[in-house]
């Protein structure tokens, strides 16, 4: 089954990195900019393990950038990164 992932960013981030930080994790497909998010088609038989390894991707993703950025889930497919609470 093709899971469609929707990452949302406060900040741009270029498609580019973030699709090899995706493929690092095993999660690989064509990335599609579409408006303020990104969209990725996934090959796979469990939205919940792939969404762990979208977390896990963006998490060290994020701990290479130079601005404090949070992953976090806001749907079964989606992805939103904003800045911490507080």
């Amino acid at each position: 089954m093709t899971f469609t992932i929707q990452i949302d960013s406060a900040r741009d981030l270029p498609a580019g990195l973030l699709g090899r930080t995706l493929a690092a994790f095993g999660l690989s497909g064509p990335i599609e900019e579409i408006g303020s998010h990104l969209e990725l088609g996934v090959l796979a038989d469990d939205i919940e393990q792939v969404a762990t390894r979208v977390l896990h991707a963006l998490e060290s993703l994020l701990a290479e950038l130079p601005f404090p950025l949070v992953p976090q889930r806001v749907g079964t497919s989606s992805f939103h990164l904003g800045p911490p609470a507080g």
